[in-house]
Formats: C-alpha cells, sequence, structure tokens
C-alpha cells in the first residue's frame, strides 16, 4: 500500500503543517503531524531507504476541507494510488487554504506554490540521494495548476538540471491556454511527457470565466503545441459518478472509471489509453 503524506500550507503567509495520511474507516485522515519537513523526511527515509517513485497530488480551489479530502482520498487510494505501489510508493499531497475571493485566489495560488517549490527540491534531493533513479510525477487539478506554476517557478530558480520530472498531469486546469509561452515555459524541458486533460463542456471553467475572463487550458487545451504534449479530450467522458462531476464537468480525474484508469496506465507506463470514443497512444 502506498504511504500518503501531505504538506498544508495554511492562510498564514509561510506557515505549512506536515502529516501523514492514512485510510480510517474507508475515510483518508491526517494520523501523525509533524512539526517539521526535516521531522516528516526523517520519518519518510525510515519507512523508504529506496523509495521508487514519488507522486506529488494538488487539489483545486476550495478543496483543502476535510470532507472532500476524506471522500475522494478514498476513491484516489483504491483506484489510482495503491494500484501504483510498485511504480509510485510514496504519495505527497501539497495542500493549500485558497482565499474566498477568486479574483485574488490566483495571485495567491501562485505564491503558495514557490513555497512549496523550496519544500519539493528538499523532498527529491534527500529522496534521490537514496535512489538516483527516483521518479518524480504530479497530478494537479484546477486552480492546484496555479499553485504548481508557482512551484515550478521557484524550482526553476535553482536551474534547469535542479530536477528532472516524468509525468505532468494537468486536470481540468485553470490556467491560460499560452501558458507554455510563459510562466511554464521551463516545463517541457524539465519533464519526459506532459498530459493535458481537458473538457470543452467544463461548467466550473465556464463559471470561472464570467469572473475573471481568460481563455483557459482547461477548455480549449494549449495554444502552443509541442511533441511532448499529449492532449486527451475528455469531452465524451460519459462515466463520471456523483451528481456533482457529472453535473458541473469538472472533477472527472476522481470521478470517472475511464479517466483513473488512464491515470494508471500513464503513471504504469502502459503504451495507450482509451478515453470516451478516442485511443491515445503513448511513448
Amino acid at each position: 500500500m502506498a504511504r500518503h503524506y501531505s504538506i498544508y500550507a495554511t492562510k498564514a503567509k509561510e506557515e505549512r503543517l506536515f502529516g501523514r495520511l492514512d485510510m480510517v474507516k474507508e475515510k483518508l485522515k491526517t494520523t501523525i503531524q509533524f512539526d517539521t519537513l526535516d521531522a516528516m523526511m526523517l520519518q519518510i527515509l525510515n519507512e523508504h531507504s529506496h523509495c521508487r517513485g514519488v507522486l506529488f497530488y494538488i487539489h483545486g480551489f476550495m478543496a483543502d476541507y476535510s470532507s472532500f479530502e476524506e471522500n475522494t482520498g478514498q476513491i484516489l487510494h483504491q483506484y489510482v494510488f495503491n494500484p501504483l505501489f510498485e511504480h509510485y510508493d510514496l504519495i505527497i499531497s501539497l495542500k493549500w487554504n485558497a482565499t474566498l475571493d477568486y479574483r485574488k485566489c490566483i495571485d495567491y495560488a501562485y505564491e503558495k506554490g514557490k513555497y512549496f517549490g523550496i519544500d519539493v527540491l528538499q523532498i527529491v534531493s534527500e529522496l534521490k540521494s537514496k535512489n538516483p533513479s527516483l521518479k518524480v510525477s504530479f497530478i494537479n487539478h484546477s486552480m492546484g495548476n496555479w499553485v504548481f506554476c508557482g512551484l515550478m517557478r521557484q524550482i526553476s530558480l535553482a536551474g534547469d538540471k535542479a530536477m528532472n520530472l516524468d509525468d505532468i498531469l494537468l486536470f481540468a486546469a485553470d490556467i491560460p491556454s499560452d501558458v507554455f509561452e510563459n510562466t511554464l515555459s521551463m516545463l517541457p524541458g524539465m519533464s519526459k511527457r506532459i498530459f493535458i486533460f481537458y473538457n470543452h463542456e467544463d461548467r466550473t471553467l465556464k463559471g470561472a470565466n464570467l469572473i475573471v475572463p481568460f481563455k483557459r487550458l482547461g477548455i480549449y487545451g494549449p495554444e502552443q503545441t509541442d511533441l511532448k504534449f499529449y492532449l486527451l479530450n475528455c469531452t465524451e467522458i460519459k462515466d463520471n459518478e456523483g451528481i456533482s462531476p457529472n453535473l458541473f464537468l469538472h472533477r472527472y480525474y476522481y470521478s470517472s472509471p475511464s479517466v483513473r484508469a488512464g491515470i494508471l496506465a500513464i503513471l504504469s507506463g502502459q503504451k495507450q489509453i482509451k478515453l470516451g470514443l478516442s485511443t491515445y497512444l503513448l511513448e
């Protein structure tokens, strides 16, 4: 079973809380708290003297509340994280507390990501000291992609060769379609593969566009194309589970069995995935 830890960026500017998450009565709950990142890393290294892979997960806007984490965590552990154990035996959630004002939250999320970047650099450095072939991948959802932008900005300041990433999965990304021409211009050179999951009918992102208008990656895909980009159209997905995912067409990364199977295929190194009526070949 995959071990799951978390770093929680609270409302306080630089405060972060550290913990271990476990399944308790089919709910994902914090079972151990650590005072510092160093203390958490000591526990991780005691359990993972030769970690095969670390998978970072960044949630979206206002998704840090406990009931969401407990319920989605159960789904992700059962259908994604645990089946990936042979490839990624360590999961780290980068949790962040969002402001209630959506307009201000974009810059806020980006700034939170910068602090996470410092933590991720330390985590990966210590794990790679034990296993130089460590795999490092990310799953980001919605506005969590703004957090990822800030994180990557911080990491890039350490130099382009500071970290070699494997698979980057961007779901329903609430970031601009031209992000790879500016904010994430460094990402193709720092990662092996980039997967962009989008839905032309994403009602959550369409609603967000009424508040802060711009062309969103999670609706239209990228302006710039690159050989490393896999563009995965989820508009045809019809197997979302739950009322809210079916209504808003935004949380398919955990609510759709076919998308969950696609995540498994990507991160376990399979050669193709099927979403809706389309089959995608992977290199």
